[in-house]
């Protein structure tokens, strides 16, 4: 027997059991534990390395990203105080903080102080709002309104919306309303700053003036003021030249009416005149007044000369289709 023996015991068919004598066991397990020991040592090495490398990595990232983040943190701020300072300017000049939000004269101003009322919640500028007299809460459909009154301003030139308006009816009688109801110092600073007429009578003359301008503007362009009342491209200034010939009475609007050519009584086309240069055009082109059977290039005239040979009574006309050898009678 050997001082190493190993010993096999086959237990069954399925199972064995290895046994080893003591000092091999002993040799075994000591060198186990020391290889063990120094894997273990190196992982605990190279984990160790890792984590400080992340670490630096981390630090420095956190801190590029904490650098850039205050740097738009600061930005944010002073954009913020900016527009702030142009609120203070705007309640130095008109006395209140209300800026519409189509403020022409500084429409980022006016988008501003509409998102302050929804979306500011910071304690500060809050306060610094309040300082000057922020408004938080408006009635939004009076804005509304104020906003459709500027859009007919623009389109038709003039606030004065009829009562009934077909284009926006609603604006029609909120705008007679204002006249009547509105007694809000800011409403009204806000509709007499877009020409908003208050007085009736007033409202007619401004309304007058407007289109009386429309009308110069027309002569500018067409050399006459002889506007079709279905004027297409402005059906409101047909129609209001048609009511200056019938109505105007005042010595002052008539005056400026003549001034640039008004044509108080617009003369019908002679008709007859128009059709008999049309047949001594005729007459120059084919050497005669007779048409053909079955001629259709001027049906018209054709049709007109025919009626004159049963109608024609006057005594100047009938002269002057004889002078240019007028059949009369057609066999």
């Amino acid at each position: 027997m050997q001082d190493r023996q190993q010993m096999i015991k086959i237990e069954d068919d399925d199972n064995f059991e290895v046994d080893f004598d003591d000092d091999f066991n002993d040799d075994f397990n000591d060198d186990f534990e020391a290889r063990t020991k120094s894997r273990s040592s190196s992982s605990i090495q190279r984990r160790n390395g890792d984590a400080t490398k992340d670490a630096t990595t981390d630090t420095a990232t956190t801190k590029t990203k904490t650098k850039k983040q205050l740097q738009q943190q600061q930005n944010r701020k002073e954009d913020w105080m900016a527009m702030y300072y142009r609120l203070f300017t705007y309640k130095k000049k008109h006395e209140t903080t209300r800026v519409p939000i189509k403020y022409k004269a500084d429409p980022q101003l006016g988008q501003w102080v509409f998102r302050q009322r929804r979306k500011c919640k910071e304690k500060y500028r809050i306060d610094l709002l309040n300082l000057i007299g922020f408004v938080w809460n408006i009635k939004n459909d009076w804005g509304d309104m104020y906003e459709r009154l500027l859009a007919y301003k623009e389109k038709n030139g003039t606030t004065d919306v009829p009562r009934f308006c077909t284009e926006d009816p609603q604006l029609g009688s909120w705008a007679s309303n204002q006249r009547r109801y509105c007694k809000d110092d800011y409403r009204i600073f806000l509709l007499r700053d877009i020409g908003f007429v208050w007085d009736k009578s007033e409202l007619r003359h401004a309304t007058w003036n407007v289109m009386y301008e429309r009308l110069s503007a027309y002569k500018q362009k067409h050399g006459n003021v002889r506007v079709p009342t279905r004027y297409e491209a402005d059906p409101r200034l047909g129609r209001w030249v048609k009511v200056q010939r019938q109505d105007c009475k005042e010595k002052n609007r008539i005056d400026l009416l003549n001034i640039i050519g008004f044509d108080w009584q617009l003369k019908k086309p002679d008709i007859w005149r128009i059709m008999y240069q049309q047949l001594l055009t005729y007459k120059k082109i084919h050497g005669s007044l007779f048409f053909p059977p079955g001629y259709n290039e001027y049906p018209k005239l054709k049709k007109w000369v025919a009626t004159q040979r049963y109608n024609c009574k006057s005594k100047d006309r009938v002269d002057l289709l004889n002078d240019i050898g007028f059949i009369w009678n057609v066999t």
